[in-house]
């Protein structure tokens, strides 16, 4: 069975548009512009979904998935205004930006006009049954479905809210998080609050497919300028499983107060919200490995 490896790409680049500019932002200078297409506009109060007319029967279920991903921004983050400009172009064909596996979200802008462009593939587009036909799968074994649309829509619909959380807190780290803790935090929220089935599978898959190989790629505790830190070299499948015990054990509410810290580095305001929950970094360490292997045991005993 092939194995599909879900990369999803952020950019956020600083940067005003010119004034002569078209009047959609995502055609820019600076990055692929969307595909020449007839497209035609949905518009909600916070984004456009730009779809052509053959695959206007997809536009609904993309308008589920985000106004769900909203309230998720509404009750974990406390953003409810995002203030961005989002474009959502959902592509008939695959394109360098949006195909099987692969989609992209680019952000920029001030704090007067902030713009998001999202590149999907669209859901219905025959590349998808055709990588079904093939057994194309996730890096976790799972197929290419309606809900793993709605896992990946709402992992890139959700950066932004956590982008407006440590732009919008009174002082505190800005950015310079490791890559694992922004590609985990997306992940688990795409599979925890996107739909039931993703909650309830994703999981036991991860745990299922990775064991030990995911287990030997997290790791503590000194880094090169010799502090206590976790890492792992994977950052998505890590990074979810780190985030997955955060919120296991000290409460999702978690993943909230590291990107609202105003503590000067991420780094301080992990620890800090660790040490709050009772662990140093290297005991939540070793609790998370431990955490681990019950995990792996829960999903063994129910196969």
């Amino acid at each position: 069975m092939q194995q599909m490896v879900l990369t999803i790409l952020i950019a956020t680049m600083a940067m005003a548009m010119a004034s002569s500019a078209l009047a959609n932002p995502c055609y820019s200078n600076w990055f692929e512009p969307p595909s020449n297409q007839r497209w035609l506009e949905a518009r909600s109060r916070q984004y456009s979904i730009f779809y052509i007319d053959r695959y206007r029967e997809d536009v609904p279920f993309v308008r589920r998935v985000f106004n769900n991903t909203e309230r998720l921004m509404r009750n974990k983050y406390g953003v409810s205004r995002h203030g961005y400009d989002v474009a959502v172009y959902l592509e008939p064909r695959p394109t360098g930006w949006a195909g099987v596996g692969r989609a992209v979200i680019f952000t920029w802008g001030s704090s007067q006009e902030r713009q998001a462009c999202i590149y999907y593939l669209t859901p219905s587009a025959p590349d998808w049954e055709e990588a079904g036909r093939r057994g194309a799968t996730t890096n976790v074994g799972l197929p290419f479905d309606n809900d793993r649309h709605a896992a990946t829509l709402t992992h890139e619909y959700v950066t932004i809210a956590q982008s407006v959380v440590k732009d919008t807190k009174p002082r505190g780290f800005r950015g310079k998080e490791p890559n694992w803790w922004t590609q985990g935090l997306e992940t688990y929220d795409g599979e925890m609050h996107s739909t039931r089935s993703n909650r309830r599978r994703f999981l036991p898959a991860l745990i299922a497919k990775a064991d030990t190989d995911l287990r030997a790629k997290i790791n503590c505790c000194r880094t090169l300028d010799n502090r206590a830190m976790l890492s792992t070299s994977d950052d998505y499948r890590g990074g979810m499983l780190i985030l997955w015990f955060l919120a296991d054990t000290c409460g999702e509410s978690a993943h909230y107060d590291v990107l609202n810290s105003e503590k000067p580095t991420w780094e301080a305001a992990f620890t800090t919200v660790l040490r709050d929950c009772g662990y140093t970094i290297p005991t939540a360490f070793t609790e998370m490995r431990r955490w681990f292997n019950r995990q792996v045991a829960a999903v063994a005993g129910n196969r």
